[in-house]
């Protein structure tokens, strides 16, 4: 894609220049604010209004979060999507689990794509969610949060064959997410963007309009994701979700009619068209 504001060369380009300017600010802000010198940005820097509740855990130093006193930090401040059926919590999984979310964050990392050098700029963070098998999908919860920036939360599928192809998707419809984040820290993109429901070819029902145009990202990235695999990962698990994710991200690009984009959402938008006419 030539000149992408997502994907190839200028996209990473783009996206990294406004992410440093962001997390720079961020970071002056709480050094200032607290007279303290941490010298890196992190993604808990993002919830400034609880700053507090969570300086200690600004240092955190691993790619996979599983100290306790972290999760039981982060647990305190973000709330997990759930319902009376299910039970989630961000407590500390068995090694198998941890393994799982591992190899699917090294098969991201090791297929040398889009996604790949996306996922390193734009997630600093993963944490894990455990989940009880009720109504959440087989295939595993994620969800990302403009209060965390740089981080994402994914939960195990319940599968019992393709659980690390399932979570290395996961992760891209996640950083998809971060990707419109930092865009979101320079421009609103949408100006009515809570008040104009849309529907969300995710979640299958009517959502604010920003919340459905961050699916199409989503979308997006897991369609971009997928098809630069490299052949020797090509199955029919991979080959089936590529057919069904690549005719809801069409799908999802003609329901907004009634937005109303700022200039900047209108490039992204339109930049999203022209992907989707290459595939």
């Amino acid at each position: 894609m030539k000149d992408s504001w997502f994907f190839g060369n200028s996209g990473l380009k783009r996206l990294k220049e406004i992410n440093d300017s962001f997390k720079h600010k961020a970071l002056y802000q709480i050094n200032s604010t607290n007279k303290c010198s941490f010298k890196n940005y992190s993604p808990w820097m993002s919830n400034y209004s609880n700053h507090l509740r969570l300086k200690n855990i600004y240092e955190l130093n691993e790619k996979i979060v599983t100290s306790n006193e972290a999760l039981n930090a982060i647990e305190s401040q973000y709330y997990p999507p759930e319902d009376k059926n299910n039970f989630v919590s961000f407590s500390t999984m068995e090694e198998t689990e941890l393994g799982l979310i591992k190899a699917a964050s090294d098969k991201v990392m090791s297929s040398y794509n889009d996604i790949s050098l996306l996922f390193d700029e734009l997630v600093m963070n993963i944490v894990p969610m455990k989940t009880t098998k009720g109504n959440f999908q087989d295939i595993g919860i994620g969800f990302s949060s403009h209060l965390a920036k740089g981080a994402i939360f994914l939960s195990i599928p319940f599968l019992e064959l393709n659980s690390v192809n399932q979570l290395a998707i996961n992760i891209a419809h996640e950083t998809g997410h971060q990707a419109l984040y930092v865009y979101q820290t320079a421009d609103p993109i949408i100006e009515n963007g809570l008040s104009t429901p849309v529907y969300s070819f995710v979640r299958k029902t009517d959502r604010p309009a920003i919340q459905s145009f961050h699916a199409t990202i989503a979308l997006a990235f897991m369609v971009r994701f997928i098809s630069q695999l490299p052949e020797s990962d090509e199955s029919e698990y991979l080959a089936d979700n590529l057919n069904v994710l690549s005719s809801d991200f069409k799908k999802s690009l003609d329901s907004y009619g009634n937005v109303t984009f700022t200039e900047f959402g209108k490039i992204l938008l339109d930049d999203l068209r022209c992907y989707a006419n290459e595939i």
